[in-house]
């Protein structure tokens, strides 16, 4: 009978220490990982910059004065704003990949996307390659991705020969055709088209060299 309730109080107690594990008790399953992965091809003037913008449902239903969450894939020119920079250096082609992570809670729903522009000349340069929504901001359900598990989204952008005229690449990274990136939809930047996010690149610039 001893052996019994020992026998017992140990399954109790081997329950018991797995209860936690069970129910997820250390969080990590209440946060994914968000992947922005860009590819770049040909010859990148050296002055090119490549950006991500991305908003949440939750930014775009309840602004404040929380600056628009920017990722920098490479670029030797800084932009001040970028909350992540993934690479300081010029950016590079050739099959050149740049790869960004963004942890968010689960179930967050959230637009981006992705754009490109030359501080010496931003307005004649600036280009929103791809978004994952459609028209100039997303408003409504359908234009938001709900993350509910890790996720990757890929992109791709190519120039030609040195000299020659930019050519962007707009064919989803499954290769499927049409515009660039991955079967998700989605992406604001809260009502600025590409011209305006370029303007206001270059204004920060400007104040940061007159510092």
């Amino acid at each position: 009978m001893r052996m019994v309730t020992s026998m017992l109080m140990a399954l109790v107690l081997a329950l018991a220490l797995a209860a936690p594990a069970l129910a997820g008790g250390d969080g990590q399953d209440d946060t994914v990982t968000k992947t922005f992965e860009l590819t770049l091809y040909g010859d990148v003037p050296a002055d090119q910059v490549f950006e991500l913008g991305y908003v949440t449902r939750e930014m775009v239903e309840s602004p404040g004065e929380a600056a628009i969450p920017t990722i920098q894939f490479c670029g030797s020119v800084q932009d001040p704003s970028a909350a992540q920079i993934i690479s300081r250096q010029a950016c590079e082609g050739n099959g050149t990949v740049y790869t960004a992570e963004v942890e968010f809670p689960s179930d967050t729903e959230v637009a981006y996307r992705y754009f490109t522009l030359r501080p010496s000349d931003v307005r004649g340069t600036s280009d929103e390659f791809f978004k994952s929504y459609d028209g100039e901001r997303p408003d409504g359900p359908e234009d938001y991705e709900t993350l509910n598990a890790d996720i990757t989204s890929s992109a791709w952008y190519r120039f030609g020969p040195a000299g020659d005229e930019q050519l962007p690449g707009r064919m989803p990274g499954t290769g499927a055709g049409g515009a660039a990136g991955s079967t998700l939809r989605a992406l604001p930047l809260a009502a600025a088209g590409s011209v305006l996010a370029a303007a206001l690149y270059a204004s920060r610039r400007n104040r940061q060299t007159q510092r």
